[in-house]
C-alpha cells in the first residue's frame, strides 16, 4: 500500500474508532509509525481526510443508483429493491469508511458540508420519487408520507455499518432481502 493510501486507510480506522474531533494528526501518525510532521507530505490537513472519506463514498453510492436508473424498472417496488441492495453492498463493502460517512459528516465546513448535504438530498431524493411513484401507482399506501419512508428505508441500511460483519452468517442479499421484505410490509398497499 503506498503511503497516501496506507494514511487514508488509517485515517478512517481512526475517526471509527475515536471520532473525527477525538482523533489527532498526532494519533494517525502514530498509527502509521512515522513522525506527524511527515504526514504533511502525503496529505493536507485532517478536514481534508474527512472530506476525501465522505466524497469517496458519496461517490460510490452515486454510482451504486445510477445502475439502478439505468435499468428503468416499471415497479417502484423493483427499482428500491435494487436500490437497496447496492447501498448495502457500498456499506457492506466500506464499514470504516461508512461508518465515518454516516456519523462524522457534521464535521465537514464550508463549501464541503454545503456539497454533502446537496448529495444527501439529491440521494434520499431518489428514494422520495421512487415511493412516490409507487404510492401515485396504486402500489404503495396513499397515506404514505414518501419523505419518511425514504429516512425509514436509509437509516435501516445504513445501521448496517454499525453491526455488519464480514465472516458473519447472513450475506449481503439475505440481508437486503430481509430488509426490504420487512419494508415493503410496511408501505405496501
Amino acid at each position: 500500500m503506498k503511503r497516501k493510501e496506507q494514511v487514508h486507510h488509517e485515517a478512517k480506522l481512526l475517526f471509527k474508532e475515536k471520532g473525527y474531533v477525538g482523533s489527532s494528526m498526532r494519533d494517525l501518525a502514530q498509527n502509521i509509525g512515522i513522525e506527524a510532521s511527515s504526514l504533511y507530505n502525503h496529505v493536507k490537513s485532517k478536514e481534508m481526510l474527512l472530506q476525501n472519506i465522505c466524497f469517496d463514498l458519496a461517490d460510490q453510492f452515486l454510482k451504486s443508483i445510477q445502475e439502478v436508473n439505468a435499468q428503468k424498472y416499471a415497479k417502484a417496488s423493483d427499482w428500491i429493491r435494487h436500490a437497496m441492495l447496492n447501498h448495502l453492498k457500498v456499506v457492506v463493502n466500506n464499514l470504516e469508511a461508512s461508518s465515518v460517512f454516516l456519523n462524522e459528516w457534521r464535521f465537514l465546513t464550508g463549501d464541503a458540508m454545503e456539497e454533502y448535504l446537496e448529495f444527501r438530498k439529491t440521494y434520499g431524493g431518489m428514494y422520495r420519487t421512487a415511493i412516490k411513484n409507487g404510492t401515485d401507482k396504486g402500489e404503495f399506501r396513499k397515506d404514505l408520507n414518501p419523505n419518511l419512508a425514504a429516512i425509514n428505508i436509509l437509516s435501516t441500511m445504513n445501521w448496517t455499518s454499525n453491526w455488519y460483519q464480514e465472516n458473519g452468517k447472513d450475506n449481503i442479499e439475505d440481508i437486503s432481502k430481509q430488509f426490504f421484505d420487512l419494508i415493503l410490509k410496511g408501505i405496501k398497499s
